[in-house]
């Protein structure tokens, strides 16, 4: 779009003549698979302000150019202005730059897709600084000088001798190419943007603004399409609770057709609050950072469109299982439960609820618990911890498990088959050599056949003559 001003000011139309494709040559030298097209060049009855990040923030409200998008397909809207003939007292300032961008920020965004460049302001780089606005929209940052270490990745890039600067480079010496960092490529400046030798355009990870392009791009080419979607409740979000070793797994449905959404998790229940995570052509979303035990709450929009619902989901904390116990000695026993991967340790309890003091604690899947007191009931509950580090309460209490250790009478009395325990198989060898099969074992009629009943056998039929 020309502003009223720059009608005034020039018939020349320099986008589709010259600006659109030196941007794609300098896409095409970059070696990004991205290709910008016009689908409108046309006069705007629009008068600047003479502050052009004012002017595109005025583009992004316009309902006129609201209807442009939509009528003409447009994902980018660009106005070229020229404030030469602005009245004094009409927003001017000393400060303002000859260009600015009202970019999409971390996530791709249809509204931040607007840019203004004052093309008399910016001389002869007008072109170039009309493809530095779109590396913007399409989520490319500056490289200023003192902010060489950004952790965006996107950045332009600039030799240390300034030798030469990447488009995305803010820097106000050096030559600038027409080209976007690219760490793969090589720069020589006799042949220009080749493989293989000269100055690489980028750093990894750091200056590397073609990768950005190239990630935000197939989105940026939906947000003419999400404009036509409805301005409702159209999508409706779904989770499933997560378990151990599985994922917060979220669905929606895709009313609109749509194929590129936004992903929002956040602490509280708000809706489409703190950055985005780009989806294409899904409808389902597994979260692989659900943190086991913490609530989260997600919603999701296609790129332009309503926010969904808000949905609860989180990734539960496992309950140790397994938990069994077997005696060593008449004060010692032998502790054991399934392990639980990915957890740092374990915590004994010495109640049937995880509850009191803790009374021991190992790193494996079982322990040895020494030095207990005999002729008692013990009971021993475990519970998991460091799968969750943002809580030290640990996963679930287990199901707890119970014994009696030590002999009663002294050990030939009891352990007749002298495997150095008194169990149920020793009261099978009673029942067998003074009584009749027939007679039940389960002496205190609770359903079960346990040490309690062997107890009460030992209390009845005791023979010291066993020793002998």
């Amino acid at each position: 779009l020309y502003s009223t001003n720059y009608q005034l000011a020039s018939p020349f139309r320099p986008v589709g003549f010259n600006a659109l494709p030196r941007l794609n040559q300098a896409l095409r030298d970059s070696q990004i698979d991205v290709t910008a097209r016009l689908s409108l060049e046309q006069d705007f009855a629009y008068t600047e302000t003479g502050n052009t990040g004012w002017d595109a923030q005025a583009l992004r409200l316009s309902p006129e150019v609201d209807q442009l998008r939509r009528d003409y397909d447009g994902d980018l809207v660009v106005l070229i202005v020229d404030d030469s003939l602005a009245s004094v007292g009409s927003g001017a300032s000393q400060q303002d730059v000859c260009a600015s961008a009202v970019g999409p920020g971390p996530s791709p965004n249809s509204a931040g897709a607007f840019a203004v460049v004052n093309w008399r302001a910016c001389g002869n780089e007008a072109s170039l600084v009309f493809a530095h606005e779109i590396g913007h929209l399409l989520g490319a940052l500056e490289h200023r000088d003192g902010h060489e270490f950004v952790l965006s990745g996107s950045q332009g890039n600039r030799t240390i001798d300034l030798e030469f600067k990447t488009l995305m480079s803010a820097s106000s010496r050096g030559q600038r190419l027409n080209l976007f960092s690219n760490p793969a490529v090589m720069f020589n400046n006799d042949a220009g943007p080749i493989f293989g030798e000269g100055a690489p355009l980028g750093v990894y990870g750091l200056q590397d603004s073609a990768s950005k392009i190239s990630q935000f791009a197939p989105h940026v080419a939906n947000y003419a399409e999400s404009l036509s979607l409805p301005l409702s409740d159209s999508i409706e979000l779904s989770a499933s609770q997560g378990t151990f070793q599985e994922r917060v797994h979220l669905s929606w449905n895709n009313v609109t057709e749509t194929s590129s959404f936004e992903l929002f998790r956040w602490d509280t229940p708000a809706a489409c609050e703190g950055e985005g995570t780009p989806i294409s052509n899904l409808t389902t979303f597994e979260d692989i950072t659900a943190v086991p035990g913490q609530s989260y709450f997600y919603s999701v929009r296609p790129l332009g469109g309503a926010c969904s619902n808000v949905i609860e989901g989180w990734r539960a904390l496992p309950q140790t299982t397994g938990v069994a116990i077997e005696a060593l000695s008449e004060s010692s026993a032998h502790l054991s439960w399934q392990p639980i991967p990915d957890a740092y340790g374990y915590r004994i309890f010495s109640t049937p609820d995880c509850s009191e003091d803790q009374f021991s604690s190992a790193v494996g899947q079982d322990v040895e618990l020494s030095y207990l007191p005999t002729g008692e009931r013990l009971t021993f509950s475990i519970k998991a911890f460091g799968l969750n580090e943002e809580s030290s309460e640990g996963t679930p209490c287990s199901e707890a498990v119970s014994i009696i250790l030590g002999d009663i009478g002294t050990a030939c009395d009891a352990d007749l088959n002298r495997d150095r325990r008194v169990d149920i198989q020793d009261l099978n060898l009673y029942l067998a050599r003074w009584h009749s099969k027939s007679i039940s074992a389960d002496r205190n009629n609770d359903g079960t056949v346990t040490i309690l009943d062997l107890l009460d056998f030992l209390t009845y039929f005791y023979d010291p003559s066993l020793c002998d």
